[in-house]
């Protein structure tokens, strides 16, 4: 016997429909990664059909931009592993500009987590002077960075400057 819902459940007759819907085994016929290789292997059917019909250039061009969307997946999943494996050993990563008599260098870098960079949240900025004599314990200064609206300020100045040229 099927019973109609009411128009109108409470939190509780709604958690007991909802639970009772999901019973049905039309659900769980699938694991959810089989069911998205699914739904990306028609997507990717459905693209490759439509392609046909394009320009060569803009199906390279298509696929130019599928590789590097895949790229950047991949950067974004090897950074999210990189992020945990670094806190599993105290550590957290800071980008990190280096200057010395030979150059200058930028960089992504783990340091520990209790260290002045490590502690570091938000705009904060924090230069660390470190020589012969201060190498056991750098000298250190932090301060606010820029933030959001001084660095929106800025850009719109850029952009004001450069519409007026």
């Amino acid at each position: 016997m099927l019973l109609e819902p009411p128009l109108d459940p409470s939190g509780d007759e709604a958690r007991s429909l909802l639970r009772r819907e999901l019973l049905h085994p039309e659900y769980h016929q699938d694991n959810l990664v089989l069911r998205l290789v699914n739904w990306l292997s028609r997507l990717l059917d459905r693209g490759l059909t439509e392609a046909r019909e394009l320009p060569p250039l803009t199906t390279f061009a298509a696929m130019l931009v599928g590789l590097l969307l895949l790229g950047a997946l991949g950067w974004l999943v090897s950074r999210a592993r990189r992020v945990q494996r670094e806190s599993s050993q105290g550590r957290v990563l800071r980008y990190v500009v280096t200057a010395t008599a030979k150059g200058v260098t930028a960089k992504l870098v783990a340091v520990p987590a209790s260290s002045s960079m490590g502690a570091a949240t938000g705009t904060r900025n924090i230069i660390s002077f470190v020589s012969r004599r201060y190498r056991d314990e750098p000298i250190v200064i932090s301060g606010p960075g820029a933030g959001a609206a001084v660095t929106a300020a800025g850009i719109l100045n850029d952009i004001c400057a450069l519409a007026g040229r």
